[in-house]
C-alpha cells in the first residue's frame, strides 16, 4: 500500500509539471512505471532513486531548452544557471545578516508570469529572517553585490520543490529570475 501511494503520487507530480503531455512525458511516464514494478521486487530504495533521477532529467532537459531558446550564456554555481549581465565595483557584498532590497521579475519555466516589481514594487529580502525565499535564491544574492545585474534559473528542488509555494508557484516548478540589486545594508 506505502509503495501505490509513493507510485500515485509520482505520477500526479509528473501530470502537475504541464498541461501539454507529448511523446516526451509518455517516456517518461513509461519509465516511472518501469520503475515502480521495481518497488514490488523489494528493489525500492533503488527504483526511488533512479524515479527521482528521471524526474530530474526531464527538468534538466527543459532547463536547457530554455536557455538555447533564449541565447544566454549561463554557468552553474551552487546548482542554480546565473548569467551576470552587470557586475559593479561595488565593494558592499550580501551576507547572513544582510537587507537587501532588489528589483526584479519572477515567471515559471512554461512563461508563466508570477511577479514584477516594477508592478507590484522593489522587494526587500532580510536574510535570517525571511526562510520564504528559495534556498538557490538565497545562495546566489550572497555571490552578488550592490549594483550587479543577472538572469536566473533555480531547479525545483533548490526552490519550493515538491510542494510549490501554496499560492502562486506550482509544485516541482523551475524558477526564472531577472535581478538587480538596489541597495545591500
Amino acid at each position: 500500500m506505502k509503495y501505490n501511494t509513493i507510485f500515485l503520487f509520482l505520477l500526479f507530480l509528473l501530470a502537475s509539471c504541464g498541461k501539454n503531455y507529448n511523446e516526451s512525458d509518455a517516456i517518461v511516464y513509461n519509465s516511472v512505471k518501469t520503475q515502480y514494478e521495481k518497488t514490488k521486487e523489494n528493489k525500492t530504495d533503488e527504483a526511488i532513486l533512479n524515479i527521482n533521477k528521471i524526474l530530474s532529467e526531464k527538468e534538466a532537459n527543459q532547463i536547457k531548452g530554455y536557455i538555447e531558446r533564449r541565447g544566454w550564456k549561463m554557468k552553474i554555481e551552487h546548482g542554480v544557471f546565473i548569467e551576470r549581465l552587470k557586475s559593479s565595483t561595488s565593494k558592499i557584498t550580501i551576507n547572513d545578516s544582510s537587507v537587501v532590497k532588489l528589483e526584479y521579475t519572477l515567471s515559471l519555466i512554461n512563461g508563466k508570469n508570477i511577479y514584477s516589481s516594477k508592478k507590484n514594487g522593489i522587494k526587500k529580502i532580510i536574510f535570517g529572517i525571511s526562510d520564504k525565499e528559495p534556498v538557490g535564491l538565497l545562495y546566489i544574492l550572497k555571490t552578488m553585490k550592490n549594483g550587479d545585474e543577472a538572469n536566473i534559473i533555480i531547479p525545483s528542488y533548490l526552490a519550493y520543490g515538491l510542494y510549490g509555494d501554496g499560492k502562486n508557484i506550482p509544485r516541482h516548478a523551475t524558477l526564472v529570475y531577472w535581478i538587480k540589486i538596489i541597495d545591500v545594508k
